[in-house]
């Protein structure tokens, strides 16, 4: 094989992306046609991301997946269909599933999702394998508390405060389903297009299934995250996925037109059915799911209530500079703060006037007032009398961040800060 290898691919493919291949990607799948020989070395050559974070995440996902190989099965299984060949494709996703070794009732709905996703891919008869009882049918609404913020502004705050009460469940991850990176609001909006095929594939990669090599952040992150679903619970994960991608080809083949309402129906079933793993009777907490930029996009959830958190520009900008290692510049942080700032608050007059329940949390008034915190508290309808005080959220501990500006040393970049953006100052 590697003889072979070495004089089909002589003086085209570098020798360490050959010397991958022979020792990373045979023992786990080999390949049986050339065709599969330059995908599967292209996985490591193409799109090339040399942004730090993006490599320190490929190679986490890389040393995860590499335990067992299914990822290299996935990623044959996507091949074939890529390639119109159902058979193989269908073949390959089996074994990669048998080498994941999950609980066989998330195996079996990961198998008809992945033959439903085929047929429709390649155009083929979709009515037998779409036919079944959904889990949205059923669903029960599940009351959520979301939290949100600028970034730097203080959400991790606001959401240690709420873990504090025992009515309270917490959902760490900031999970891609539904607004971040590749997710169903980006989804959507393609239902119309004629590549819609190849983008529900890539949902179902990253996002949904999460077994493939990332070439950007976006997938990366999707992948990462999706860490949140713990095995006892994977089966119920998988048949909401099931249910979803029912849903949505059913949309696509049935030339259904999507409401507005019946788009927050499917997204919040969908949420409120991977949610529920954690708990159906206390009220979850959800962080950073749908980041502030997306923030109008609440519209499309149920049963909630959002906090968003902001900040004083001048204690934002002291905070990234000290993370980033002083690597920042104020006209950039100025024009960028403005901007989102101002489609900040355009979306939450929108929102106001829809009557949606949203909370704006100012993070130096959030740190110095027990009132304020406890007016929180009654926003998200919680016992005071029940909290575990102090027990995450040490206010004395945050209060040197709501006056970190005085005592920066870049005090020009303060000033300028103060000049440009004298409407988001906050004055004790």
């Amino acid at each position: 094989m590697k003889k072979i290898i070495k004089n089909v691919f002589a003086g085209s493919i570098k020798i360490k992306y050959l010397k991958y291949f022979t020792k990373k990607v045979l023992p786990f799948c080999k390949p049986v046609s050339l065709s599969e020989i330059i995908f599967i070395l292209r996985i490591k050559n193409q799109r090339n991301n040399d942004d730090p974070v993006f490599l320190r995440r490929k190679k986490k996902i890389i040393k995860n997946q590499r335990k067992t190989g299914s990822v290299f099965l996935a990623e044959r299984a996507y091949f074939y269909l890529t390639n119109n060949n159902f058979d193989q494709a269908v073949h390959f996703f089996d074994k990669a599933l048998k080498k994941s070794k999950l609980p066989k009732n998330s195996s079996e709905n990961w198998e008809k999702a992945f033959e439903l996703l085929a047929l429709f891919y390649l155009g083929k008869d979709c009515n037998k394998a779409l036919s079944g009882k959904s889990v949205f049918g059923d669903q029960k609404r599940i009351d959520k508390i979301l939290v949100s913020g600028m970034g730097w502004s203080g959400s991790g705050a606001v959401y240690d405060y709420l873990c504090e009460f025992p009515n309270i469940e917490p959902v760490k991850e900031e999970f891609y389903h539904i607004a971040r990176g590749l997710s169903l609001k980006t989804l959507l909006p393609c239902l119309n297009e004629r590549n819609f095929n190849e983008k529900l594939l890539e949902f179902f990669k990253f996002t949904l299934f999460s077994t493939a090599f990332p070439y950007t952040n976006d997938e990366a992150r999707a992948i990462l995250t999706n860490g949140f679903i713990n095995k006892d619970a994977y089966g119920h994960y998988a048949n909401a996925c099931l249910s979803l991608l029912k849903e949505l080809i059913r949309i696509k083949t049935k030339n259904v037109v999507l409401d507005p309402s019946s788009v927050k129906s499917l997204i919040s079933c969908f949420l409120d059915a991977i949610v529920s793993i954690f708990s159906q009777e206390k009220i979850l907490l959800l962080n950073n799911i749908i980041p502030i930029v997306n923030i109008s996009f609440i519209r499309n959830i149920s049963n909630y209530k959002l906090f968003y958190s902001i900040r004083d520009p001048r204690t934002s900008f002291v905070s990234q500079a000290v993370q980033m290692n002083n690597n920042i510049n104020p006209e950039m942080f100025i024009l960028e703060y403005k901007i989102k700032r101002k489609k900040l608050e355009e979306a939450v007059s929108d929102l106001e006037k829809n009557n949606e329940s949203i909370f704006k949390v100012q993070f130096e008034e959030f740190v110095l007032s027990e009132n304020y915190r406890k007016n929180v508290a009654l926003f998200a309808g919680v016992n005071l009398s029940e909290q575990e005080e102090y027990k995450l959220f040490k206010p004395w501990e945050s209060e040197k961040n709501v006056y970190n500006y005085k005592y920066f040393t870049n005090q020009d970049a303060i000033i300028k800060i103060e000049e440009n953006l004298p409407e988001y100052l906050w004055n004790n």
